[in-house]
């Protein structure tokens, strides 16, 4: 990976734009998190939402510190995360109104790691820790992906990590389609069998690795297949519009905060 911290493209939330940032800052993470807002708000629109992934445990002090610039500056937080948090991260995600986002993508623990990242906990223990997350009165969801036909569109697959999410008394969950990335398809192989990665492969345009994304019909299909699913064991995908689930926020922040070029250099100078 890259090192520094780094945007995906904004997305659209309920009232404003959704930027999701992950990596590793290299220095103060508090100017490098105000560089990726402010750049994102030069067009004169307010980001509202902001999405800190946490991917190791090794990112808890960079993203303690993005909780409370968010929330100091009116932001509403989202920690989404592949590990479990320690307990003042924990607590420090209910004292910024954050909501917390398990990244889950299969039952099982090896192709849980295959999907999300090697350094990802199993989803059984990240929706345990969801019990403690619902004491301290911690709003959480379920980022399920990275979503993959052959893996996610058949039942025996899906429905196991379903059924454990309902368990957990989580009802929320948002959907991602994942790319089929060199990386991504060299850490299946040492968990599927040979004719599922042809299958996998064929989905994805041949066995000449044609392309890393799905077709515009396959990936409706693949969505529209897993959130059906969903669907009939009481689960809502994205219930509020968007990808933040807006519900669950409950308010409690500053008023917004608009990050100017003069802040920026203060704080560099500083």
């Amino acid at each position: 990976m890259t090192p520094g911290l780094h945007a995906l493209p904004l997305i659209r939330a309920c009232e404003g734009l959704h930027l999701v940032v992950g990596g590793h800052p290299e220095g103060d993470p508090d100017l490098a998190l105000a560089s990726l807002v402010g750049e994102a708000e030069s067009a004169g629109v307010q980001v509202v939402v902001v999405t800190l992934r946490m991917g190791s445990h090794d990112d808890a002090e960079w993203i303690a510190a993005g909780l409370r610039w968010l929330h100091a500056h009116g932001r509403r937080p989202l920690l989404r995360t592949a590990v479990v948090l320690p307990r003042s991260l924990a607590a420090l995600a209910w004292e910024t109104r954050a909501t917390v986002v398990l990244e889950l993508a299969h039952h099982r623990p090896e192709l849980q790691r295959a999907l999300v990242g090697p350094e990802a906990d199993p989803a059984a223990t990240l929706l345990l820790q969801a019990q403690h997350l619902a004491q301290l009165g911690v709003p959480t969801m379920v980022h399920l992906g990275p979503l993959l036909p052959t893996i996610h569109d058949q039942r025996q697959h899906l429905e196991p990590l379903l059924h454990h999410i309902r368990a957990a008394e989580l009802r929320d969950l948002h959907l991602s389609v994942g790319r089929l990335s060199p990386g991504r398809e060299q850490a299946l192989r040492a968990t599927l069998s040979e004719g599922a990665m042809h299958a996998l492969r064929r989905a994805y345009g041949g066995e000449d690795g044609a392309r890393e994304r799905l077709s515009r019909l396959g990936h409706v299909a693949l969505i529209e297949g897993v959130r059906s699913v969903a669907h009939e064991l009481g689960i809502r995908v994205d219930a509020c519009g968007c990808a933040a689930a807006c519900h669950l926020d409950g308010g409690g922040r500053p008023a917004h905060v608009p990050v100017i070029e003069g802040e920026l250099f203060s704080e560099a100078a500083g």
